[in-house]
């Protein structure tokens, strides 16, 4: 009995060794390193991929076809080309020796155009940034007066509007800064704000019932009510304050530049920009503006012409010159400074200019050249 419980103990002890041998065997077979030849199996093709044409910062015209060459370090065929224009419109290409793009939905300016490449689960990127003029020469138009109206010589006229059947308006120059209400026929003044003396004031724009107003330096702008002129609140401005319209969407404002900063009225926060070219060149000191027609309509600062403007490319689509307004005799009988100001009365279809200091304002009809 006691031989036989010592043999069994025996049996078990050399079958738990025989395990611990064949686990110690097994546990160095797995911990050996890899063989260079496993590595070169699954390590990942690293690729790099250039654009070669066009140049950084070619011009070209919105609409123009634009063939793209590239250097890639290592001959392969991608499985898809993703290419992207200012982070939003999306184009899809297979072959890399056979991109071409219509630029059709570039925006006037810079653009940025980036390029990724995939090729089984690898991904490589090139970006570059093409510069684009308008597709073509503004259309040219000049206008017939319709009606004149008595204008305050005082007025540095900086924004005008017209809302339910009043001229709103800001002036400018410090010291002398105001908003007012205006009526249209008689050129009275109905209602007045003055602006602190330290303010320059600028442009405006309606949005629901409140007015908006610029100031030039001061790096703030003004809420009022539109009905009372009550002061609501003050927002920041991040540039110069020039001109100010509403798109039925955003607060569209000029600087003094090429470029206009698309704003939301709620947050005051930057929603987007567009920069503003013709067919030739960028058209810097835009000023006055006002939204009708789905354009953005403009004059630029010491000239005597308005252009519109497409909100969604920055193209100049037309040039209407307004050369002749004032006769000569209002220019010797008046201190008369340079022309500013468009409201459009939306109601009876009515386009209306003036100017700083300008004893008139005047109702027009556009005729093309």
């Amino acid at each position: 009995m006691i031989h036989t419980k010592l043999n069994s103990l025996f049996y078990n002890s050399a079958t738990i060794a025989i395990l611990l041998f064949f686990a110690i065997i097994l546990n160095a077979c797995n911990s050996q390193p890899t063989s260079r030849t496993d590595e070169v199996k699954t390590a990942q093709p690293k690729y790099s991929v250039s654009i070669t044409k066009p140049s950084r910062n070619d011009v070209f015209r919105i609409g123009d076809e634009i063939s793209f060459n590239f250097r890639v370090s290592d001959s392969v065929k991608f499985d898809s080309i993703k290419m992207t224009i200012n982070n939003l419109y999306v184009v899809l290409f297979d072959d890399i020796n056979a991109i071409r793009w219509n630029s059709t939905n570039a925006k006037t300016g810079s653009n940025h155009v980036r390029f990724v490449f995939h090729i089984d689960t690898l991904q490589v990127s090139s970006s570059t940034s093409l510069r684009f003029l308008a597709a073509n020469k503004p259309e040219e138009y000049g206008y017939k007066i319709v009606n004149s109206y008595p204008h305050d010589t005082k007025a540095y006229t900086q924004g005008l509007m017209f809302e339910d059947g009043y001229l709103y308006e800001s002036t400018g120059q410090y010291n002398e800064s105001s908003l007012r209400k205006v009526d249209l026929k008689t050129g009275k003044v109905l209602k007045q704000y003055d602006l602190p003396d330290e303010d320059f004031g600028e442009g405006i724009a309606r949005y629901k019932d409140k007015i908006y107003l610029l100031t030039w330096e001061s790096k703030k702008g003004y809420v009022f009510n539109l009905q009372t002129f009550d002061l609501v609140l003050e927002f920041p401005i991040s540039t110069e304050g020039w001109g100010l319209t509403y798109d039925n969407k955003h607060l569209i404002r000029s600087d003094g530049t090429h470029i206009l900063h698309f704003i939301s009225p709620e947050q005051f926060s930057e929603v987007g920009t567009i920069e503003v070219y013709d067919h030739e060149r960028k058209i810097s000191r835009l000023n006055e503006l006002e939204y009708y027609d789905d354009k953005i309509w403009a004059n630029v600062y010491g000239e005597d012409y308005i252009i519109t403007i497409d909100p969604k490319s920055g193209q100049v689509l037309e040039k209407i010159d307004l050369q002749g307004l004032l006769s000569e005799q209002d220019k010797r009988n008046y201190r008369i400074d340079v022309l500013n100001g468009i409201a459009w009365d939306k109601k009876n279809k009515r386009l209306f200019v003036t100017g700083k200091l300008w004893p008139k304002l005047f109702e027009i009809e556009l005729v093309k050249k």
